[in-house]
């Protein structure tokens, strides 16, 4: 691929399984926690079992199902999956679990928490007393997240994102956890990378100021 970054390339290479025991449900996710449009490709849900700290443990699972008749709508799932694993590290980005290929197909693992709603939504139902203030530790709470977020991706990522606004952040948890979420990851050209980075640092700047207005 073109653009894969290293981590991807190893990850090819090497044939990384993070996740095992996939089994797949018919129902999809209510929203879009990877960029990926879920009018255009083929998502549903899934549970797998992945090893963390010396434990078997069941997580829940976005499957990503792609034709490889289909160039762009690949490309695209690389994308997201390579940007996804580049930030691997930070704990404010949803992970990439691993990849299948197959003859006909190929499907993206994805890290799935099934009540995670965007921010906007929330503040959308909270009206009165129940409306967040600049008061609230709740809200310098999603202050230190959302910043915290932006920095990884400035810090870890090599990719570009179209936009990013307090919409691309989805809570859960019960309000305690926020991440990154509906991205749209595009690659940047190895001849414009000091510009583009330059340009991505304004506009992370500028979603994070946005976004601490609107909270």
């Amino acid at each position: 691929r073109k653009h894969a970054s290293l981590i991807e390339s190893q990850v090819l290479r090497r044939r990384i399984r993070t996740l095992r025991n996939v089994s797949q449900q018919s129902s999809s996710p209510k929203i879009d926690p990877f960029g990926l449009s879920l009018e255009v490709f083929q998502v549903s849900r899934g549970t797998g079992v992945q090893r963390r700290a010396g434990e078997d443990l069941e997580v829940d699972v976005a499957i990503v199902t792609v034709p490889k008749t289909s160039a762009s709508l690949g490309m695209a799932a690389w994308d997201s999956y390579a940007a996804h694993r580049e930030l691997a590290m930070s704990p404010h980005v949803l992970e990439a679990l691993g990849v299948d290929e197959g003859d006909h197909k190929t499907r993206f693992y994805f890290q799935l928490v099934a009540e995670a709603v965007p921010v906007t939504d929330l503040l959308a139902s909270w009206q009165g007393p129940a409306a967040i203030t600049e008061e609230s530790p709740l809200f310098y709470h999603w202050l230190r997240a959302t910043l915290h977020a932006l920095s990884d991706v400035e810090k870890m990522s090599s990719y570009d994102l179209k936009e990013v606004a307090l919409g691309n952040f989805l809570v859960s948890d019960q309000g305690s956890t926020l991440r990154l979420g509906n991205l749209k990851w595009v690659p940047i050209e190895t001849t414009q990378v000091a510009s583009a980075l330059v340009a991505r640092s304004e506009k992370m700047a500028r979603a994070w100021a946005d976004g601490a207005e609107e909270l």
